[in-house]
């Protein structure tokens, strides 16, 4: 795959000034990592947290929150009570 594919596919769009940079960080990270896979680690049992402790769960209570209004200031536009967003997400049609 081609690095321009690979940007495409992220959907990055990188300035053309600091592409090859780019490129070569990419590059070095996915030769680190062809490195750790040549590593034979069959006989390394899986290292866990260092503390181990049980995972506390809370009731799952509904609770109403008193100050809608002040979340709503928070988003960036907001019309008749509903919250707009700048679009995060784009469809591309192949």
């Amino acid at each position: 795959m081609e690095f321009e594919e690979i940007l495409e596919l992220c959907a990055l769009d990188i300035p053309l000034d600091k592409k090859e940079d780019f490129k070569r960080q990419v590059e070095k990270i996915i030769q680190f990592y062809n490195t750790l896979s040549e590593l034979d680690l069959g006989d390394i049992k899986p290292t866990t947290w260092r503390f181990e402790s049980k995972q506390e769960f809370r009731d799952d209570i509904p609770e109403r929150f008193e100050d809608a209004d002040m979340i709503v200031k928070g988003f960036p536009r907001e019309v008749q009570g509903f919250c707009f967003i700048p679009q995060v997400l784009e469809y591309r049609k192949k």
